[in-house]
């Protein structure tokens, strides 16, 4: 038989346990809502910000009905970031390469989250170790974000290796 002490004491603690099990969840789930919350105000807001007054207004719409599956809404934003090309080579390869013309290749991988409307919500530009010429990159995440690709059901995301010239 145990001592009194003893039974009541391994009670305290097993109550204690459970106190601080439901203070630690309570405490996770609020760090949940709040990084939920911050990433949602994050996500809503534009990446870039306000255009200079100088800026081409974004682009219209590709024609076409909305994509109905996931596999159309990144086809459809990749065509859009290959149609944007040209434009990226003329405002950003061109001056570049005038200034100093070695070396005369850059490669970058363009990464854009389109949301379900088909404008661009978000853009990543990463450099190709050995391979990017940084006055492009810099360039490229420079301007603003004004890719539109077809509206779709979903959003996407869609990865696209550009190559200059």
């Amino acid at each position: 038989m145990e001592p009194a002490g003893l039974r009541a004491s391994c009670f305290n603690d097993r109550a204690m346990n459970v106190t601080l099990r439901r203070r630690r969840s309570r405490f996770a789930s609020l760090v949940l809502v709040a990084l939920a919350f911050g990433c949602g105000r994050r996500a809503a807001r534009p990446m870039e910000g306000p255009s200079p007054a100088g800026a081409a207004a974004p682009a219209p719409a590709p024609p076409g009905p909305p994509a109905t599956s996931q596999a159309e809404a990144a086809r459809a934003g990749f065509l859009a970031v290959v149609a944007a090309k040209r434009e990226l080579a003329a405002r950003c390869w061109a001056p570049a390469v005038a200034r100093q013309p070695t070396p005369s290749r850059s490669s970058h991988v363009l990464r854009v989250t389109f949301d379900p409307d088909g404008a661009a919500t978000r853009r990543e530009v990463i450099d190709r170790p050995g391979e990017s010429r940084p006055d492009v990159g810099s360039c490229l995440r420079g301007l603003p974000l004004d890719l539109k690709s077809r509206p779709s059901a979903f959003p996407s995301t869609v990865e696209v290796t550009l190559t200059f010239p």
